[in-house]
């Protein structure tokens, strides 16, 4: 079972915090050239790096210094369409 399958949000987040550290020395880049390209404080790469919360727009961020965004679309489905008059109580439409 992965991490990401748990109701953690703290080992969650952990893990996705070393996935990005990971894939952003993969790609043979370092924290501080990273902050040079998305403006975003060395010391608050390092935090999140280190699986300290980071604001939503800054996770972007990011996410855009390392080329990843296109993965944000599978974060949230996108259900464009009418939505419904009600919602039923206990749905089970959704994961």
């Amino acid at each position: 079972m992965s991490v990401f399958d748990t109701t953690n949000s703290p080992e969650t987040a952990k893990e996705l915090s070393q996935q990005f550290k990971r894939y952003r020395i993969i790609c043979g880049m370092t924290q501080k050239n990273l902050s040079d390209k998305t403006g975003v404080a060395l010391r608050t790469i390092t935090r999140f790096e280190n699986g300290e919360e980071v604001g939503l727009f800054t996770f972007i961020s990011l996410l855009k210094g390392v080329g990843l965004t296109h993965n944000l679309k599978d974060i949230v489905p996108d259900v464009s369409g009418d939505l419904p008059q009600r919602v039923r109580k206990n749905s089970k439409s959704c994961r």
